[in-house]
């Protein structure tokens, strides 16, 4: 999980990594869809899908679920490549782009 390469990223995809250990881990939801019934789109763009990660992250989120298709009832399907257009640029960091872009 990159979300821009801080210490504090790689600790927390550290802790992520620990399966069966008893621990209750608590996610995170980034959607990155205009249309999301949770957010209406707030963090369609890169930058604030990291920044709002980002934030998750310091309120305890220990897991982050970079979302690139809605999944409100009623949604319409998206492609491969718009998924992924959506998402390598927030779980790549800041200035990358995706490659289906």
């Amino acid at each position: 999980m990159s979300l821009g390469g801080s210490q504090d990223d790689h600790q927390v995809a550290d802790r992520a990594d620990r399966p069966g250990d008893g621990h209750t881990r608590v996610m995170g939801i980034v959607n990155v869809t205009p249309d999301s019934f949770s957010d209406g789109g707030l963090y369609l763009h890169a930058d604030a899908a990291i920044a709002h990660g980002v934030e998750l992250v310091r309120q305890g989120a220990e897991l982050l679920d970079i979302g690139g298709e809605s999944t409100r009832p009623g949604a319409t399907r998206v492609s491969e490549d718009e998924e992924l257009s959506r998402v390598i640029p927030v779980v790549g960091g800041p200035g990358r782009r995706s490659p289906h872009a």
